[in-house]
């Protein structure tokens, strides 16, 4: 379980004095508070769906008054019948012994009945939903509104995702002030406000500043891509989950998904910006309040924080040093053999990434979904082109980061699974026409003429998620395609899986687009669990055998156990077999999710999972730590190097680590 908040009692010894919150599924409490002056009274945030909320209708924020025994809700949900629907609050003692309770709530519908709003009471001892002042509301009424309507999501673009980004914070003995964190207003970012990652109160939330940008006013560089003004301060990252004011200062820490910021403590007035916007009535007068006090600066802590949430990694054909890596909504970086200098190619968020085996100055990286760019030159970037634009338009639907892969047998092909396999070989198309019509910074990602990957598999039966009567059958139906693996010894064989356990393989991958044939293995043998399929590594020496890893647990499976097995393909039988590597007793691979997997050329099995990497020695059947010195931390992929001898490693939250391989 992961807990979110942890509170100690004072006046309640040993665990009877502990109130915790779990923010491990959207069935948790993710927040908890203990009221300032009352010993007994807490106060906790649950989504909807929790066992303490009666008849499951639940969200909003619920009060004990007898240490966390019986609960009643006191401020309601925006929407209960929304499971995203969460409430983040702060409680601050004020005159008269009474506790005032600031609460901003908001889910992931992009409705206005469910845009996001703040509400603050002055008893929060007493308080039920009506005794709690809509703030929100009273902004909207003034003459600058929208200071913080929909404070954690943007119904034109992307929607909203308070579910994710929703933060309320009140400092320590100053309970007129209030932080409201939650994501980039896009659509105003930059016109009416700068942002609106984080904004700050002095007024008990009567009013709004902005502090997504500092002060300074450095010129924009030239080429710069997203925002639209001829300064570029400095900045915050758009998605917020933190906050902390430095004692006895103004200065404040900010916590977000590209790592820590501090504010200098001092504001200045820049709201005389707001003119050059081209702004007119009520939306001048919001930017004008919302610029009127930003911080004179902002500091990036982030030197020597390792925070990057890495997807995965790849390598280039002609260089082991020279590798790429997309990170959770922090982009693609680069490096050439340097453990300090990783300059970004891209922005956004950064998924898979490739080489082309025949140059690795053509490269691909992946946004979400099935969104892909391609570039021609070197990782420019200022030249990466929009490439999957046959995909997006489709309708298909896709993993968050869909798997993509530059063959590593044949130069210029790339294959994509989202609900079928789709595949370019000629990496995307034309250079010119795409760098002259598909700029990233310009094009629709759906824009149908940019790229030229095509579906592969039967005509009208492409989708490996379907249930048929042919080929891809009835069990297992649903999910995206979610692994695709080739070896660079074989230019025929592709292996693809789905969401749900399908194993597929095509003995003819590179043959004409409805040419190719795709075989099930699953279906051949009863070891095989219907669970997410998290990595295939294709033994270079038969493309037929290859190493496969399952998230999930067991538990869930007990019929058809394990997380590591070698799948071997009969093609002329029309068998496969599927052999369980997790071993058994003290040495077995524990019942964890394995995240991916990679084989080297001594033997030796490397699977990464949740906490680490494990080795399974050639020869052997112990699992063991792979290496030393690599933090406690989930291993989202594996990339090995068996002729250098090295393995990568894309940790989710501690950046990208290497071993030294024996």
């Amino acid at each position: 379980m992961n807990y979110q908040d942890i509170c100690l009692n004072p006046t309640l010894p040993g665990s009877a004095g502990i109130i915790q919150s779990s923010f491990g599924s959207t069935r948790g409490v993710h927040e908890a508070a203990l009221d300032p002056s009352s010993a007994n009274i807490v106060y906790a945030a649950p989504f909807p769906s929790n066992n303490i909320c009666p008849n499951n209708v639940g969200g909003g924020v619920w009060r004990s008054s007898d240490n966390g025994t019986s609960w009643t809700q006191m401020k309601n949900a925006l929407n209960a019948t929304l499971n995203t629907d969460r409430a983040s609050f702060a409680v601050t003692p004020i005159a008269g012994g009474f506790t005032r309770m600031y609460v901003g709530v908001g889910n992931t519908s992009i409705s206005a009945a469910n845009q996001a709003r703040l509400y603050r009471t002055d008893d929060a001892v007493t308080a039920t939903d009506a005794n709690f002042t809509d703030l929100t509301a009273v902004q909207q009424a003034s003459t600058a509104p929208n200071q913080t309507l929909n404070y954690c999501g943007d119904p034109a673009v992307g929607g909203a995702q308070c579910v994710y980004d929703n933060v309320v914070y009140s400092p320590p003995g100053k309970p007129d002030v209030v932080y409201l964190g939650g994501i980039f207003n896009y659509t105003n970012y930059g016109f009416r406000n700068n942002g609106r990652a984080f904004l700050r109160s002095t007024d008990a939330g009567v009013t709004f500043t902005d502090l997504t940008w500092d002060a300074t006013t450095n010129p924009t560089p030239p080429d710069t891509c997203c925002q639209p003004n001829p300064i570029a301060p400095n900045g915050m990252h758009p998605d917020q989950h933190a906050i902390v004011e430095i004692p006895g200062t103004n200065a404040a820490i900010f916590g977000s998904d590209g790592g820590l910021v501090r504010s200098s403590g001092a504001f200045a007035d820049i709201s005389s910006q707001c003119i050059a916007r081209g702004l007119s009535g009520t939306d001048l007068a919001t930017c004008q309040q919302l610029l009127s006090a930003v911080a004179t600066y902002l500091y990036n802590l982030n030197k020597g924080l390792s925070t990057l949430q890495f997807q995965s990694l790849s390598v280039a054909a002609d260089n082991p040093k020279h590798l790429q890596g997309g990170t959770q909504d922090n982009g693609t970086f680069e490096t050439i053999g340097s453990a300090v200098t990783w300059p970004q190619i891209m922005y956004g968020d950064g998924g898979q990434s490739g080489f082309n085996i025949g140059n690795s100055a053509l490269r691909l990286n992946s946004f979400t979904n099935n969104a892909h760019d391609v570039n021609f030159q070197n990782g420019d970037p200022l030249k990466w082109v929009i490439a999957s634009g046959p995909i997006r338009a489709s309708g298909e639907g896709a993993q968050f980061y869909s798997p993509i892969i530059a063959d590593p047998a044949s130069a210029g092909t790339i294959f994509e699974g989202s609900l079928s396999v789709w595949r370019t070989q000629d990496w995307a198309g034309s250079q010119a026409f795409l760098e002259a019509n598909c700029p990233e910074f310009t094009t629709s990602s759906f824009n149908p003429g940019c790229g030229d990957f095509v579906r592969i598999g039967p005509a009208g039966a492409t989708d490996l998620t379907a249930s048929a009567g042919d080929y891809r059958g009835t069990t297992r139906a649903g999910g995206n395609v979610v692994a695709l693996a080739r070896t660079p010894n074989d230019t025929s064989t592709l292996w693809a899986a789905t969401t749900i356990g399908r194993v597929f393989i095509s003995k003819n991958a590179d043959t004409t687009n409805t040419g190719v044939t795709f075989t099930r293995l699953d279906t051949f043998d009863t070891n095989s669990p219907a669970r997410f399929i998290s990595g295939i590594f294709v033994d270079p020496a038969n493309p037929n055998h290859a190493w496969v890893s399952y998230s999930s647990y067991s538990s869930l499976t007990p019929a058809t156990p394990g997380h590591v097995f070698s799948v071997t393909y009969d093609q002329g039988a029309g068998t496969a077999t599927w052999t369980n590597l997790d071993g058994s007793g003290p040495t077995a691979f524990p019942d964890f999710p394995a995240n991916g997997i990679a084989h080297d050329s001594n033997g030796d099995l490397y699977v990464a999972n949740d906490w680490g990497v494990l080795r399974r020695a050639n020869g052997s059947s112990d699992w063991v730590v792979a290496g030393t010195g690599l933090p406690m931390v989930e291993v989202a992929g594996l990339t090995i190097v068996p002729g250098a001898r090295k393995l990568y490693a894309a940790t989710h939250g501690r950046s990208a680590w290497q071993l030294t391989l024996p």
